[in-house]
């Protein structure tokens, strides 16, 4: 496989994507960050995969979700990494918000241009097999789209990561309820497209704690 090209899924076709998924869950170190869910739920969903399970992704009414890697099949796309290329495919098919668990996956989708908006304390009631010894217990994040075009993304990009992801992850609201956060999250994202707002002023907008 000389490129990493991600194809569509007939609707038909939801029950390969939750195979995939699964399997990456279960032979993946980082499997757990992302939710397995049911087959019905991904048949709901835009679908897309790499090969026959390299790697997979779905959109789900702009929501980027079962974002997976399969190790045991990496080898047929060599070294080349995947995430640029599922980011590129997800962003040109309308995905513009997402959730995640802490830091790392919060300051891998800040390169691409999303921004934390709240965040919600890790819950073992609803993840009651995630490996605590291993990967602690990180806030769920959730996260907007705020560039706008390929210009203010190449701006972005130029400062680093680290620096913007210490300047607004301690800012941001906890939320006690996950869908109260969704909808917080939604609202900032809504009026950041209704009033046509910079990357820049979406992040000051969210750091200085203004609710609209």
């Amino acid at each position: 496989m000389e490129n990493i090209e991600f194809r569509e899924l007939d609707s038909r076709e939801y029950l390969t994507f939750f195979t995939s998924l699964n399997n990456a869950r279960q032979t993946n170190s980082h499997g757990c960050f992302v939710s397995l869910e049911t087959p019905e739920y991904w048949s709901r969903s835009t679908l897309f995969l790499c090969g026959d399970g390299v790697a997979g992704f779905a959109i789900n009414n702009g929501n980027l979700e079962g974002v997976h890697k399969n190790p045991e099949l990496a080898s047929l796309i060599g070294d080349k990494k995947v995430m640029p290329q599922i980011m590129k495919v997800a962003l040109n098919n309308g995905v513009e918000k997402l959730d995640c668990f802490g830091e790392g996956l919060t300051k891998q989708y800040m390169k691409y241009g999303f921004i934390p908006v709240g965040k919600m304390k890790f819950d073992i009631r609803y993840n009651p097999t995630w490996p605590v010894e291993t990967f602690g217990e990180p806030d769920v994040i959730a996260m907007m789209k705020a560039v706008r075009n390929s210009d203010e993304l190449r701006a972005i990009q130029e400062v680093s990561v680290d620096e913007r992801y210490s300047n607004i992850i301690d800012r941001l609201t906890y939320f006690d309820d996950y869908n109260e956060l969704l909808n917080y999250r939604d609202a900032k994202l809504e009026y950041a497209k209704e009033n046509d707002l910079s990357y820049n002023e979406i992040f000051k907008n969210i750091t200085s704690g203004i609710k609209k």
